[in-house]
């Protein structure tokens, strides 16, 4: 806990009085020290005075100069919490004889911009999570860490090493502590929170030694005289003012401020003015032919010239500078320095010439600033260096001559880009009689694919065919068929939509309700003020936007009555009173005024967000505009007279295949969260695809806003903006869902009519908590389990709600799964209904990947993606989660990867090219994390080489897009996850910091196939399906204690037909409400009863260590299955040794286990349990010592089923190279061999093969297949995660076709260069070139 100042000193000064005056050590305390009692007990145990320093204490000399020792502890989030004086006084104290202790983040820039106090000894540049820390090297301080310990917290700062620098602690290749002795005292810099787990009692163990031993190394510095003091501190000080001065001018690489020195901020602005244009003109090139061509690669020519002559000039700008700098005396440096000599600072300003009074007046306000120094030297001398980069004239002479060119060649761009539209159009037209003959496919994917086409289209003669299928017997089928509908505006389509209004299928009632608004006949008033008060919510307030839509003035009554009636505080009955108020908007019946202005006058819940006020850009916020926005909104709508048109229109541009399918079938590279348009010739050039607006532009003007949107259109750029939605406002308590708000879509996507760029849609963070009342819920559990669901759900007396219940609390997890599943299905559908391939997209952190069982699944079907949000660029996991939200399908996953962390630009590349194998959707979450330029917010989040890495892989996706835009998979391998399992142990399942157990496992059994080049899709248990299961050969089931009746007969048959199960222990152990079954559900299929659970119930026999959120960060493992026990983060960094034990494989090797030898052994980690059990008709392949088999085999039908009794067979590892999660994972021997044995022996007993297998690669390079059926091909990528490999040599593959067809053509699509292969029937072996990163070679066949 951080003590409050008062609690502390009083603790201090009582631990003082008991354990004598001694040496002090002043401890620094912001709210972000993380002091603790334990820490303070420790240090007086000690024999060390604490003196806690807060507020100037840090720039006291005279205080600081009566301790021996300064100890910085913590400061994660703690900006700039040493100012300049406090710096400076830093320097003096260490060189006046004395030691630092720079613990946590203190020393450094990590989520902090904290200027270094000693870089020759080392700053912290980088936080990853990893707690363990380990000795390096044979010093003093490395010697007190007699074992690798947690110090506390589950993360630690990276430290980048000076050359002074010593390291003496680890977490696997990061140092963590360095030391120094500069100027004659001791500096030592600690990246992790040492103390912070020390709550209450003194700390202990390791950790304890490893304080004391900082605090006596520290408090031990040689005495200096006081010749050698002065001498020392002269010259730290020296060194300490150029230093912070060549920062101000030159900083431009990751690093402690906020924006750039002077000379690159310079230097920056110049050049976003020319490359700007350059990279526009390089666009425009694409379209143009002949003279045009020539005249606009010439402009772009002398663009780039004068660049380059700007980049030599900043270069040598920046060297004088340094060495300008580094020739200056005390006073030299502090003339211009604000913190010390501000009154000569204002003399200097007043004297510039040229400046306006309003400019000096600005200048002078900043002086207090933490960068004032900075912005001083910008003033001063920003002008003449500016001219010295590049001459003003010469600047805005070519500014003028490329501006001019533009505006030339813009006619015959928009012309080219028209000639292509109209290709496509006549295309389409021939196109439409084979649609419609799909239509009639038995096929109900054809069906849905081809009414989708229809629509898109949007040719009228189709209109029959679609109204036809309004009676189609699948609902997406019927879905598609409205939506194209209602974007024809087919009047003919009006009676079957009527008919369609006022029948029993759900779906088809709100999507008509739309649609007939949309059409814009006016048959639909009536029918639609029918539905007004319609018991489904989301059908009323289509409804309602119909009528506005309609501009139905006979529907007037209603919805004014709607709107003055309701009750606002009802979540639905609010939802349904902002439809109506914007459908008054629209008719424009002046008789609505009194009653809007009334609402917009006492509302008051226009939304306010804390940093900008109230909103101002309605067009850009998540916030709802509230009762009193919207009808503000109206009045302005109704005084200009209501909508300018009846119906809703789709813009020709819509019915484009790249704009249709932009989202869902495109590769999309998105750049996050950008502060100006300026950059988006930047994003083209780069080969990124569009502008993710995120968490948009709510204090932005209007205006600007969106003509931001209208130029990212112009570069052919898409657009997404977040989400409007009722979350957030002042009525929250009546929010429904993280859905749309419809009023406010409708308002954003009419606005937006006419701009190709508008894409859709977004939302992040957490599965939301639907709104819900308890007599819902009851009426959903009679709906599902039938009046009598008490006694069928065996609910005990006393079990009345989901707060006294397990069972009814895992029933409410059902319930809500199914609420927010149909709000987003909704909110999908209606967007997509109102504007022709608008998306809906969300992305959920990965601090709790899951809420609601089956939802991850479902989510992906329903909407145009979802997929993860983590703090890490790169990794294992990452690849993990978004194949997770795949599902195994062919869907665009859209990804929120930060570059925050990212450990080197061996990372960033990875991290990059992982988004063409994975996802096919990347989200920069700001875009300033990557960019060219050097950030102008955090610059410890920047890195100059993330830009060139981007553009060369997004380079490479450009050239390959055909191939990567969101092809089906073609492994036929497969991970099945069970939702359920998780959630019905751990309903609350945020897990934060290192995660939960059941993540851990599953992703270590991805990571186990990977390595192995077995290429594995990850699947839901809640969304499989008899035919999904057909396209796998092998499945791993693991970590699934619970498996469903109707999920076990789907495997029971899948294995029977000739599939290969893996199971691991525990699966199938319980019901769906959690309960324990008294034998394995899947008995049959396993040939083996369970006999009980084994586990180490000795703690002294455990040295296993799992953490908790909010728990200390190592603890014991308990044995056992229950939420605790089952549920927590084991620790890998170090292997345990006393709960290891051994499985062996038989004596005799078995051709269901290819390539493992005889007596095989296996490590296990015992306390994390196995499953005792009984053979019935299984074979055993494997026992541990005490004869308990570890693996059996049971034939099944056609197929066969592998039981593997560990529990988490997966957390046979031990982990290294942390970012967020762990990148490297070196697993004991038999764990990964073991599976692929599993693996490809399942397949050969099935007479079946990987469709693309690889060797002469190392473990890390993974092997990922898609395919393109359409296209008769397969494309095999290979990535290699080594961010240390000088490249993979050697690689070969052998391809095999689908059956019965033969290999035409292997080559490599980026350079349409063919490889040799040699071919046999269906397969065909070659050998791969070398590459770096990653690759990927296209198979097609016959």
């Amino acid at each position: 806990m951080v003590m409050k100042y008062a609690a502390a000193m009083a603790l201090a000064i009582g631990l003082f009085a008991s354990a004598g005056w001694g040496r002090t050590v002043g401890l620094w305390q912001d709210g972000r020290s993380g002091i603790t009692d334990g820490m303070l007990k420790t240090l007086a145990e000690a024999g060390w005075q604490t003196e806690i320093l807060k507020g100037k204490g840090l720039s006291d000399e005279a205080k600081l100069g009566r301790l021996d020792v300064l100890f910085l502890p913590g400061g994660h989030n703690a900006y700039f919490f040493a100012d300049f004086k406090a710096r400076r006084a830093m320097v003096k104290f260490l060189a006046g004889g004395k030691g630092i202790l720079a613990g946590a983040v203190r020393s450094g820039y990590v989520r902090t911009a904290n200027r270094p106090i000693f870089p020759q000894v080392g700053e912290v540049y980088n936080r990853v999570n990893g707690p363990y820390i380990s000795a390096y090297g044979d010093s003093e301080l490395a010697k007190a860490i007699d074992k690798p310990f947690c110090p506390g917290n589950w993360d630690h700062m990276v430290v980048k090493v000076g050359p002074l620098g010593k390291v003496f602690a680890v977490n696997g290749d990061d140092p963590v502590g360095v030391y120094g002795e500069p100027y004659g005292g001791r500096c030592l810099i600690f990246g992790a929170f040492i103390g912070s787990d020390a709550k209450s009692n003194a700390m202990e163990g390791t950790e304890r030694r490893v304080l004391l031993k900082f605090m006596d190394w520290l408090g031990a510095v040689p005495k200096l005289s006081e010749a050698d003091k002065a001498k020392h501190q002269k010259q730290a000080d020296l060194d300490f003012l150029r230093r912070e001065k060549i920062w101000d001018w030159t900083l431009n690489e990751r690093g402690p401020d906020k924006g750039p020195g002077v000379l690159p901020q310079i230097r920056n602005q110049i050049a976003l003015q020319l490359e700007r244009r350059q990279f526009t003109l390089e666009y425009m090139s694409r379209f143009l032919s002949g003279k045009q061509l020539d005249a606009c690669r010439a402009a772009s020519a002398g663009l780039r010239g004068a660049i380059e002559t700007l980049d030599v000039n900043f270069r040598k700008q920046a060297e004088e500078t340094a060495a300008r700098i580094n020739a200056m005396a005390i006073d030299e440096l502090l003339a211009e320095n604000p913190f010390v000599s501000q009154s000569n600072v204002i003399m200097r300003i007043e004297a510039v010439p040229g400046k306006t009074e309003e400019e000096r007046k600005a200048i002078k306000a900043k002086l207090g600033d933490t960068f004032a120094a900075r912005s001083v030297a910008l003033f001063l001398h920003g002008d003449a260096t500016a001219e010295k980069m590049m001459p003003v004239a010469r600047k805005n002479n070519l500014i003028a001559l490329s501006d001019r060119l533009l505006d030339e060649l813009r006619p015959a761009v928009n012309a080219a880009k028209a000639a292509k539209l109209a290709d496509e159009r006549q295309q389409d037209a021939a196109s439409i009689p084979g649609l419609i003959e799909k239509c009639a496919s038995p096929d109900s994917a054809v069906r849905r694919a081809a009414l989708l086409e229809l629509g898109r289209i949007g040719e009228p003669k189709a209109a029959p065919v679609m109204i036809r299928a309004l009676k189609d017997g699948d609902e997406k089928a019927r879905v598609n068929a409205v939506l194209g509908l209602g974007w024809m505006q087919a009047r003919e389509a009006v009676p079957a939509l009527l008919e369609a209004l006022g029948g029993k299928d759900l779906m088809l009632r709100r999507r008509a309700a739309q649609a007939l608004g949309q059409i814009g006949d006016m048959r639909a008033v009536k029918p639609l003020v029918g539905v007004l008060g319609d018991k489904d919510c989301d059908v009323a307030v289509n409804a309602c936007l119909s009528l506005g839509w309609l501009k139905a003035k006979d529907a007037v009554p209603e919805l004014l009555k709607i709107v003055t009636t309701l009750d606002r505080k009802n979540a639905d009955q609010r939802a349904l009173m902002l439809a109506g108020i914007r459908a008054l908007g629209h008719i424009g019946d002046a008789s609505a005024l009194p009653a809007l202005t009334n609402m917009a006058a006492e509302a008051k819940d226009w939304p306010v967000i804390k940093r900008i006020g109230r909103v101002k850009n309605v067009y850009s916020t998540s916030k709802s505009l509230g009762l009193q926005g919207h009808a503000r909104l109206a009045i302005e709508e109704i005084k200009a007279g209501g909508r300018g048109e009846v119906g809703v229109r789709q813009a020709g541009f819509l019915a484009s295949k790249d704009i249709f399918y932009r989202m869902t079938g495109k590769f999309n590279a998105l750049a996050g969260r950008p502060e100006t348009s300026a950059i988006w010739p930047y994003l083209k050039d780069a080969g990124m695809t569009g502008v993710h607006n995120a968490w948009g532009s709510p204090g932005a003007d209007p205006a600007a806003h969106l003509q931001a949107i209208s130029a990212a259109g112009e570069l052919d750029l898409c657009w997404i903006d977040c989400l409007p939605t009722d979350y957030g406002s002042a009525n929250a308590a009546a929010s429904r869902t993280h859905g749309v708000e419809k009023p406010a879509g409708d308002l954003v996507l009419l606005k937006l009519q006419d701009e190709p760029a508008f894409q859709g849609f977004w939302f992040e963070e957490t599965y939301p908590s639907p709104s819900f009342t308890k007599d819902q819920f009851y009426a959903w559990l009679k709906a599902r389990h039938g009046a009598d669901y008490r006694n069928k759900l065996g609910l005990k007396a006393g079990e009345t709600t989901f707060d006294n219940s397990h069972v009814l609390m895992v029933e409410f997890l059902h319930f809500n799964a199914e609420l927010q599943l149909a709000s987003w299905r909704e909110s999908q559908d209606w967007l997509k209904g109102l504007r022709k391939g608008c998306s809906f997209t969300y992305t959920i952190s990965d601090a709790e990947p899951t809420t609601w069982p089956g939802l991850t699944a479902a989510a992906g079907a329903a909407i145009d993606s979802i997929g993860p949000e983590t703090y890490q660029c790169f990794g294992r996991f990452n690849s993990f989660f978004l194949e997770m939200h795949k599902d195994g399908e062919a869907r665009p996953v859209l990804a929120e990867f930060y570059n925050w962390y990212t450990p080197s630009p061996a990372h960033e590349i990875r991290g990059f090219a992982q988004h063409l194998m994975h996802g096919e959707c990347f989200y920069s979450f700001h875009i300033e994390h990557i960019f060219e330029h050097a950030s102008p917010y955090n610059m410890w989040s920047w890195a100059e080489t993330r830009w060139g890495n981007a553009k060369k892989i997004f380079h490479k996706a450009r050239k390959i897009g055909s191939y990567i835009g969101v092809p089906a998979s073609a492994a036929n391998v497969g991970l099945v996850l069970s939702d359920l399992s998780n959630l019905a142990v751990d309903p609350w399942n945020y897990s934060g910091g290192l995660g939960k157990r059941w993540p851990q496992n599953r992703c270590a059994l991805w990571t186990a196939l990977n390595q192995s080049q077995i290429p594995a899709d990850i699947i839901w248990a809640e969304s499989m399906t008899a035919e999904k299961l057909r396209r796998y050969r092998a499945l791993v089931l693991a970590d699934a204690r619970i498996v469903t009746a109707g999920q076990a007969q789907l495997l029971r048959d899948w294995v029977a037909e000739g599939g290969a199960l893996i199971a691991a222990g525990a699966t199938s152990r319980f019901d769906p409400w959690s309960r324990e079954l008294p034998d394995y559900g899947m008995a049959d299929v396993f040939g083996v009863t369970f006999a009980g659970f084994a586990g180490v119930s000795d703690p002294d026999q455990i040295d296993t260590y799992c953490w908790k959120l909010g728990g200390p960060t190592a603890a014991k493992i308990v044995s056992g299955l229950g939420t605790d026990a089952a549920n927590l983060h084991v620790h890998r960094d170090i292997k345990p040794v006393k709960s290891i034990g051994l499985y062996k494989t038989a004596d005799k090797a078995s051709p269901l286990l290819p390539g493992i030898a005889p007596g095989m052994a296996c490590e296990y980690d015992m306390p994390l349990g196995y499953d005792k059990v009984k053979a019935t008709s299984a074979e055993t392949l494997a026992t541990f010592a005490n004869g308990d088999p570890a693996l059996t085999v049971n034939p099944v039908g056609k197929g066969v089923c592998y039981l593997w009794t560990p529990v988490f067979p997966g957390l046979c590892h031990t982990v290294s190279g942390w970012e967020m999660h762990a990148n490297k994972f070196d697993f004991w021997p038999g764990t990964r061999e073991l599976l692929a044995a599993m693996v490809k022996g399942g397949l050969a007993r099935q007479d079946a093969s990987l469709p693309a297998e690889v060797i002469g690669v190392s473990r890390e390079v993974e092997v990922t297949l898609r395919r393109q059926p359409e296209h008769n091909r397969m494309m095999v990528h290979l990535l290699d995660y080594d961010t240390k490999s000088d490249g993979v040599k050697g690689a070969e593959m052998i391809a095999h076709a689908p059956e019965g067809k033969t290999v035409k053509r292997v080559f490599y699509p980026d350079t349409d260069t063919d490889v040799k292969f040699a071919a046999a029937g269906g397969r065909a072996a070659a050998k791969l070139r070398d590459f770096e990163v990653h690759d990927m070679v296209v198979v097609e066949w016959e």
